[in-house]
């Protein structure tokens, strides 16, 4: 963008215009919690904005804003320096205004409204699942919140009062490693997650002013992901379903990427199948002899440093290493910023 341009776009949210008082147009800036996610470039980040008179927003009974809202055509980052300009004005007499966001935005084929026109609840639709995790339909998409802030005629919305998009699931990643005793060879690791943990809905919390993310009630809805991965640690661009080659073996030297999941917050213990396919020899899995199938139900209990329960929040990560042997299998957490990676320890037997 031109200085000019953005000269433009600044004037023309700050100028009052003849014929609409003395009052200026809204515009609002924005702010992503960690940035955009490098390795979701597919997925929607347009948000919703959604706007108050004084404080309406806390009113539960009402199925939409009182005053309006907007869907831009950008996206979160684009508003990040330039405002939008919601082409609406303040309220005379400096009533204040509060205003709130949603990502992604109902309509993009990912949120739906679970009643048309009703802010309150929106579904989280199932997904095809992607590169990184392409066996599942749920625990891919990335619900981001704004909570409500509030301006004025005579104090506006600025770039140093943004809307700040917070993620309000929480993320648990799983990687997988043999230990150095092992003397099998392990392929074909997953990782079932009950269908009841998935995000499925969103709703508005009228006392927090934002929107939270509920699990669903449906128990028999599972789904699983695993290490479907290329020997270089690359995300494979096909499904590699159908070629059982392109599993990456699991190694001693190095933890395997599994990929990740999305889970409704505020648990303190997620229930997991862990499942692999285990031989003698690398050859075995080419002739498929001798090959042992493991099945194994497991409740990771989050744990603090003095080994209290830990409650996973919204926004909260977690990266789980399945450290494997003939034996048993040890689970070591380890909580991680969003974008990367207090450890928690479980070992459970293979039967």
């Amino acid at each position: 963008m031109t200085i000019l341009a953005a000269l433009a776009a600044f004037t023309a949210c700050s100028k009052s215009e003849a014929g609409k008082g003395e009052s200026k147009s809204i515009c609002l800036t924005t702010f992503q919690d960690f940035g955009t996610r490098a390795d979701e470039p597919e997925r929607s980040l347009q948000p919703l904005f959604l706007f108050w008179t004084d404080n309406n927003f806390n009113d539960a009974t009402k199925a939409a804003p009182d005053f309006f809202v907007r869907t831009p055509d950008g996206e979160i980052e684009d508003y990040k320096t330039t405002p939008y300009n919601t082409g609406v004005y303040y309220p005379l007499y400096n009533k204040p205004v509060k205003a709130a966001g949603l990502a992604p935005a109902p309509g993009e084929g990912l949120l739906t409204f679970a009643t048309a026109g009703d802010y309150r609840k929106f579904n989280v639709a199932k997904t095809t699942g992607t590169t990184d995790c392409p066996d599942d339909e749920w625990g891919v998409i990335d619900v981001l919140a704004a909570p409500v802030i509030s301006a004025t005629d005579a104090a506006p919305f600025t770039v140093q009062t943004p809307l700040y998009f917070h993620h309000r699931a929480t993320k648990v990643a799983f990687q997988a490693q043999l230990t150095s005793t092992m003397t099998k060879f392990v392929k074909f690791v997953k990782v079932e997650i009950p269908g009841s943990s998935a995000v499925k809905t969103v709703e508005w919390n009228a006392t927090a002013g934002t929107y939270d993310v509920k699990g669903g009630a449906d128990t028999t809805d599972d789904y699983e992901f695993g290490n479907f991965w290329t020997t270089d640690g690359e995300f494979l661009s096909t499904d590699p379903r159908a070629n059982a080659t392109l599993y990456y073996q699991v190694l001693k030297d190095k933890p395997t990427n599994m990929g990740y999941t999305l889970i409704a917050p505020h648990v303190s213990s997620l229930d997991v199948v862990v499942k692999f396919k285990m031989a003698n020899s690398v050859g075995d899995f080419d002739t498929n002899t001798g090959i042992r199938e493991v099945s194994v139900p497991v409740t990771i209990n989050f744990k603090d440093a003095s080994d209290n329960d830990l409650t996973l929040e919204a926004g909260d990560a977690y990266t789980v290493l399945l450290y494997i042997d003939a034996l048993a299998i040890e689970l070591v957490g380890k909580k991680v910023a969003w974008e990367d990676g207090g450890y928690i320890s479980l070992p459970f037997q293979i039967r």
